[in-house]
């Protein structure tokens, strides 16, 4: 064995020592699943496997482990790379709540999951941020033409990429799903708003509509969100989820002080792990976990991307897969790779062959 071959064994078993806490830490939950692929150097087709899921605390997560060479883009070559890795970890499909195939047109014709910026709203005004998904809703259909004509007659390639981005991350259904999603929570302050915005103040009439604006849960809106997993949510627990969120709601918004100064669907998740109640209203934790699966962007997929190519450029061209994919799962995932103890490290060495050498 050569001391190449030793430090290949060195680097994957470093690599299996990550990829398994990050399992470990899944805990057999659900899990969203992101997929893209790309060229590396020596022009591989390589796919990316990251898992966004939400940990014990309550915090999501989203982690990149394995980096895939297949030999064609072929939907049943995808699938089953795909089918097999999951199934290597002990991951099970019907555990998949989101997917995201960021580009990968032939798994599912869609893109871009990014942010959208088409039309500009102010980063203090709500209301205008209100009133920008109201139009962008409105006037969809001329949105999507226009891209689809910017993409035809784009003048340059960085156009022509751009206006692609935009048109595909248009189209998804996470996108959409938000869109309407932030158009009814922001509708039920936009009277407050403006009111606050106003240059007279009525602090009496103020304070009366941040009442209103509190008690403007709408349980049938949120039940809505619950109909589109009905693997997850039956006739039974469609009854229970509903009688879950009457407590749920008083308990949150009028006695537990605690949860009076959040910032959003994360710090709600955080909070209800950290006061235990996401035990007590679990099917309204299942939902706010669900609604955090739901991937709006694709930093991780990149961040494997652009440390692929750092591993493999001039000098290492040469490197195969496996260990290009063990050299860059614990450089992108450096915190889970760091508490990773080195006596587990050196015993999956050992364990992966005989070796001549002891670590």
């Amino acid at each position: 064995m050569t001391s190449h071959d030793i430090q290949k064994d060195i680097v994957t078993a470093c690599k299996i020592e990550t990829v398994k806490a990050i399992i470990e830490d899944i805990n057999s939950d659900y899990f969203a699943l992101l997929v893209d692929e790309s060229r590396d150097l020596s022009r591989k087709e390589q796919m990316t496997i990251c898992l966004r899921y939400v940990d014990k605390r309550g915090f999501v997560m989203e982690t990149f482990i394995e980096l895939i060479h297949i030999k064609d883009t072929s939907v049943l070559s995808l699938k089953e790379a795909i089918v097999d890795l999951l199934a290597h970890h002990s991951l099970t499909l019907s555990n998949v709540r989101e997917q995201c195939y960021d580009g990968t047109s032939n798994m599912q014709g869609r893109g871009l999951n990014q942010e959208l910026g088409l039309v500009k709203a102010g980063d203090t005004r709500w209301g205008s941020h209100y009133k920008s998904f109201g139009n962008f809703i409105s006037s969809f259909d001329s949105i999507v033409n226009v891209l689809d004509t910017l993409v035809v007659n784009a003048s340059t390639l960085e156009e022509r990429a751009s206006a692609s981005g935009f048109l595909r991350s248009c189209q998804m259904f996470e996108t959409i799903f938000l869109l309407h999603l932030m158009t009814d929570l922001l509708g039920i302050t936009n009277d407050l708003n403006v009111s606050l915005q106003k240059k007279e103040q009525d602090i009496a009439n103020a304070m009366i509509l941040v009442k209103v604006a509190k008690r403007s849960f709408d349980i049938k809106k949120i039940m809505r969100m619950a109909e589109l997993y009905t693997d997850d949510f039956d006739e039974s627990n469609m009854r229970a989820l509903e009688n879950q969120l009457v407590y749920y709601i008083i308990d949150v918004r009028d006695i537990d002080e605690r949860f009076s100064n959040l910032g959003g669907l994360g710090e709600l998740s955080r909070k209800l792990a950290e006061t235990k109640k996401h035990l007590n209203y679990s099917l309204v934790f299942l939902l706010v976990k669900f609604a955090l699966l739901l991937p709006v962007a694709t930093a991780t997929i990149e961040r494997a991307f652009s440390a692929m190519n750092i591993i493999k450029n001039d000098l290492r061209n040469q490197m195969d897969d496996e260990f290009l994919d063990g050299c860059t799962v614990p450089y992108v995932e450096e915190k889970i790779f760091k508490d990773a103890s080195n006596e587990c490290i050196m015993r999956t060495f050992q364990e992966m062959k005989c070796h001549c050498v002891q670590l």
